[in-house]
């Protein structure tokens, strides 16, 4: 093999793109390390650190004023840009203060350590000796990198009590900036319910309650009973959200790696190298937009957020790969590109063919993000390859035909390994991801110039031939390449040309070459434009605030799921998701219809993200998840509540009960005709002044 490729000078693309990986230097900043943790070689605006940046400019300007937060604290996992955030923080620090690069110095000297050991969890460096402006002289900055680290003393909830104990107390000049997690913090607050006094207790509340996700409708930068503190839920905010001015941070780190100045001008594998050809078509802005869709359509489905390093490592796994597929002998490293155009070689040389083709195109980005094939092992597979496509019988031929063809693509779809070693990997082959499989998009799922799911599924079931005729100006040349070469294999396995006793079996392998072939055009075309499986429910559900229709349609929904014949049921002896075993043994308490509300509220400017959709009564707010939305909408089409997901059922069951206990505890409820069911009798409980008047009524 060789081991360069002709690149002009700058272009680095697509092998630099390696590095970008979570698990090396360009997806894990270390602190104050330029050359770590950025690979777009400078910061990514988000809405942090354009907070931040208020921040640091309303210090200085102020000079501590009272209604400016002093101490700061960004909470969440890892991977979420906080050390990137703080970094430039500190460099806006040294820019206002006009401290010509020493405020940075001092903080990286600080934080500069053996190779073998940890650095220090605090760091203290005072900034009022640099100052040209109105901060006190005697002004210091503590920095706690990870608040999860303990110290000789304490263990890290400990020395985080201590030091927000510390903060609240003194009227020292200080600023505090803290990295911490959610788990850190309530072991804090358990902590401080044991050791401290109320007032302490009630702050810590506070910040527990303020870095909390989901529905969560207080202000969080600053505190509003403690301002000197800010809080910051880092994972709260999406990476993969539009802004105002169209694009997400996603949309940055896609456009920084998709270059064209770094990539070569003429590749070496031309027209056949997948990198380059995921390159030019993401290149195109309704593509890349299209991709980010469905990136956002995932934080609904999981409840997840993107992190940074989950995204650089996602630009490596679906434009490029992973180091380790690119090894010679295990050691060097060729040049991806380079890569492809040996393979290619091989394939003109006629050498393992249809494998080569299949693996160049499985390189393609749409058909990284949804990497599943059915293995087509199964007995009925293994029967029908035995008798149609017998090693034997198929060496005898003199020439190779279709069949050999099919054989070959069976064979590597039924031995064929996914790479699971790259972090991202286990996100695009978790049970969340794969519901969105563009290849399973509704029938009615359209593309471009009339071409729609439906219509990819009736040509291809006709055969290779008809469907590539439909689709063929929309694909790739590997993937036309490719189904060229099985639409021969679909040919010369037409039942027509096969033994009669074959038939059923010759049919089988038939069906499934269309199928596949079916699938990765639907893939191909369907991420591209946007559309995955549930396309419609997404984007419906991404517009239920937007107008009233939208509103008045989800309350009536809902209303229905939870009220029967005009009375809201609540269930006394079940457990979450389970049927009572025999209805004799059913209690359950009847009141009056339940109305809900949904709620007109803005977007909070003292918080990131966006509000969670969510239904009101009287006070008690109800997430409105997809998931809920998606089984709303399947229960007013008709489907039974019994053939919701177990998941599903049993949050429909909670949020009943959480119903129920909101309203047998409001007197007003409580005055109205109300009664039990206890198995198939009926007792009618009526309240008056408190006091409890029962009447059996029997069947």
């Amino acid at each position: 093999m060789k081991n360069a490729t002709e690149h002009s000078d700058q272009a680095s693309y697509p092998a630099s793109l390696l590095d970008w990986a979570g698990h090396r230097k360009g997806g894990v900043r270390k602190p104050f390390d330029n050359d770590t943790g950025r690979p777009l070689g400078k910061q990514i605006e988000t809405k942090l650190v354009h907070q931040l940046n208020i921040w640091v400019d309303n210090l200085i300007q102020n000079a501590l004023h009272e209604n400016t937060p002093r101490f700061i604290m960004l909470v969440g996992g890892p991977g979420n840009g906080k050390s990137d955030a703080i970094d430039g923080c500190i460099s806006q620090f040294d820019q206002k203060l006009n401290a010509d690069g020493a405020l940075i110095k001092s903080f990286t000297e600080a934080f500069t350590c053996d190779p073998n050991s940890l650095p220090p969890r605090r760091v203290e460096v005072p900034i009022g000796q640099i100052s040209c402006g109105k901060l006190p002289k005697d002004l210091r900055i503590w920095l706690v990198q990870d608040a999860t680290e303990s110290t000789e003393n304490n263990s890290p909830e400990a020395a985080l009590l201590e030091e927000i104990t510390s903060l609240a107390k003194s009227s020292d000049n200080k600023i505090y900036i803290c990295c911490v997690n959610r788990g850190i913090l309530s072991q804090v607050s358990s902590l401080a319910h044991e050791k401290s006094t109320q007032d302490i207790v009630d702050l810590i509340e506070e910040i527990v309650s303020a870095s909390s996700v989901g529905i969560n409708l207080n202000p969080c930068w600053p505190l509003p009973k403690n301002n000197k503190f800010a809080i910051w839920p880092m994972d709260e905010e999406s990476l993969v959200s539009t802004t105002s001015g169209g694009k997400s941070v996603a949309h940055q780190i896609f456009e920084a790696a998709l270059d064209k100045q770094k990539w070569p001008e003429k590749c070496v594998a031309d027209e056949f190298c997948p990198f380059c050809e995921n390159r030019r078509q993401l290149s195109t802005p309704n593509q890349l937009d299209s991709l980010i869709g469905i990136l956002a359509n995932y934080e609904f489905v999981s409840g997840k957020k993107w992190t940074f390093r989950d995204l650089f490592s996602m630009v490596t796994h679906i434009l490029v790969g992973e180091g380790s597929e690119f090894k010679v002998k295990g050691e060097s490293t060729i040049n991806p590109c380079q890569w492809a155009a040996d393979l290619i070689q091989d394939c003109n040389a006629n050498k393992s063919e249809i494998q080569v083709l299949n693996t160049l195109v499985a390189r393609l980005y749409y058909h990284r993000l949804f990497p599943k094939w059915p293995t087509l092992r199964s007995k009925t597979h293994r029967e029908a390859k035995r008798q149609i496509l017998s090693k034997g019988e198929l060496d005898q031929l003199v020439e190779k035909d279709g069949k050999h063809t099919a054989y070959d693509h069976l064979h590597f779809l039924a031995y064929r390994r996914l790479d699971k070693s790259s972090p991202i990997t286990s996100i695009l082959l978790s049970d969340h991801f794969s519901t969105l499989d563009a290849g399973r998009a509704s029938n009615n799922s359209k593309y471009k110039s009339g071409l729609s799911a439906l219509i990819c599924d009736e040509r291809f079931s006709l055969s290779i031939d008809d469907g590539l005729s439909e689709v063929r100006k929309f694909l790739s040349p590997l993937e036309v390449k490719l189904l060229k070469k099985l639409a021969k294999a679909d040919n010369d396995l037409s039942p027509s040309l096969i033994d009669k006793s074959k038939y059923k079996h010759a049919l089988l392998l038939q069906s499934s070459l269309r199928k596949f072939s079916s699938v990765m055009s639907k893939r191909s075309l369907g991420v591209r434009a946007g559309i995955c499986a549930d396309h419609d429910l997404f984007f419906a559900y991404k517009t239920i605030g937007q107008n009233k229709d939208s509103k008045k349609k989800i309350v009536r929904q809902f209303s229905a799921l939870i009220n029967k014949d005009d009375r809201f049921r609540a269930g006394l002896a079940t457990t979450y998701g389970q049927p009572i075993t025999n209805d004799r043994r059913d209690v359950a308490l009847f009141t009056k219809k339940i109305k809900l509300k949904y709620p007109i509220l803005d977007q909070i400017a003292e918080r990131p993200g966006n509000i969670l959709p969510f239904l009101e009564l009287n006070g008690l707010q109800i997430p409105i998840t997809f998931q809920l939305y998606k089984s709303l909408n399947g229960v007013a089409s008709g489907m039974m509540e019994a053939s919701l997901p177990e998941e599903v059922y049993a949050m429909i069951d909670g949020i009943k009960s959480r119903i129920a206990g909101h309203i047998i505890r409001d007197p007003k409820v409580l005055e109205d005709e109300l009664f039990l069911l206890i198995g198939k009798n009926r007792v009618n409980v009526e309240i008056d002044d408190y006091e409890i008047e029962t009447e059996w009524v029997g069947n």
